[in-house]
């Protein structure tokens, strides 16, 4: 069985011997580490080429966000015929041989095109955001499961973020590589919405943990630009989501946009809301043709026809 592990850095230095270390100690025998580093300024690739020569670091010279930099690893993944893919965020690592144990699981759950540890906190807690994804019928069972001690392998979910997932190669050539017109944050959502369009489940394994090192609290007051890349994210999300039709993805958007001007009722929100709006409508994309393309997303990535 042949695995490509996928890290996109940039400025992360002061996790990734943590990193790489987790993955490097994995007892797996065809195991392929790549780092695709997005400029990073600090010691990041220092420390990778020093003390980590086996890992392959490929360096973009430009920050290409998540997706765009996850494809370029995804293309060699399948251009080398692995039969597995995992992504780990530059701030997690694996525990206790987790990603041979998640491989295991995979094999013996082919129905799944994704399977996702469990994040928690270096405390040992389970990480905030994650937790979110458990509840109620989100990911039905997992949490009464977990408090009475009869945790099966996986759960299948509605959601999982990509902080930490295993990709199946059959899942990669069905739905293919992240849609580039996110730049940061929303790509794992639309995947998942691709992949459950094709009705390919996405998995939790609660029994395998990734330490996800990141802040736990959200941040209450953001930049126009943050807030406008929120705004962007989420109406991109739900403009182009394969499973509702066109009435349902304009009404949600409309919640949105009068969500966020009731909670934060500001002219810097209300910049950041024409700002994104200029920006969904300079994409000029057709809803339902947005939709073909993704739909179609697989064979323009594998033929290398998008980035």
């Amino acid at each position: 069985m042949k695995t490509h592990s996928i890290i996109i850095t940039y400025n992360g230095a002061t996790w990734i011997e943590r990193c790489l270390y987790s993955l490097i100690g994995q007892d797996l025998d065809n195991h392929k580490i790549i780092v695709i580093d997005n400029d990073s300024s600090d010691e990041t690739t220092h420390i990778i080429k020093k003390q980590f020569p086996q890992v392959t670091l490929i360096e973009t010279g430009e920050n290409l966000g998540f997706g765009k930099a996850n494809n370029i690893g995804l293309r060699i993944a399948l251009k080398e015929q692995a039969d597995f893919v995992f992504l780990l965020n530059q701030d997690a690592w694996i525990l206790n041989n987790g990603l041979s144990k998640l491989l295991s699981i995979a094999s013996d759950h082919e129905e799944y095109g994704i399977l996702a540890p469990l994040q928690i906190t270096k405390n040992g807690e389970l990480d905030r955001t994650f937790k979110i994804y458990l509840h109620g019928s989100k990911t039905p069972g997992l949490l009464m499961d977990r408090e009475n001690n009869l945790l099966k392998e996986v759960y299948q979910t509605e959601f999982a973020n990509a902080g930490a997932w295993l990709i199946s190669e059959k899942c990669l050539k069905h739905i293919g590589g992240f849609n580039p017109l996110f730049d940061h944050y929303g790509e794992d959502k639309n995947y998942i919405h691709r992949c459950r369009h094709h009705n390919i489940k996405i998995g939790i394994t609660p029994k395998i943990e990734v330490v996800h090192d990141r802040p736990q609290q959200k941040k209450i007051h953001q930049t126009v630009t943050a807030l406008s890349r929120n705004i962007y994210t989420f109406l991109l999300i739900e403009l182009i989501n394969p499973n509702t039709n066109r009435t349902i993805q304009i009404s949600n958007s409309i919640t949105l946009i009068l969500k966020t001007l009731i909670l934060y009722h500001n002219f810097k929100v209300l910049i950041a809301l024409i700002v994104a709006l200029r920006r969904i409508r300079h994409i000029g994309m057709d809803i339902n043709e947005a939709k073909k393309m993704q739909l179609s997303f697989n064979s323009c990535f594998i033929n290398n026809t998008i980035e």
